[in-house]
């Protein structure tokens, strides 16, 4: 008797290892998956704003001696 309850408390333990390791969402992976998005996310919203703010700057620069026409 002391040898199948051994046996399922065994089984019992192996059962929570393996639902613990492989079949649970991976919580810390996810959080820094979202950290690291939101830091490149904001650091290409930062880059794409330089750009445009130069590619203004260097078309105002190109085209300013041209004479407008009314």
């Amino acid at each position: 008797m002391i040898e199948i309850t051994i046996g399922i408390l065994g089984l019992l333990i192996a059962w929570f290892t393996y639902k613990k390791t492989f079949l649970d969402k991976p919580k810390e992976e996810i959080e820094h998956f979202t950290v690291q998005f939101r830091a490149t996310q904001t650091t290409s919203l930062k880059v794409r704003n330089d750009l445009i703010k130069l590619s203004q700057w260097v078309f105002h620069r190109k085209w300013s001696h041209v004479p407008r026409l009314n």
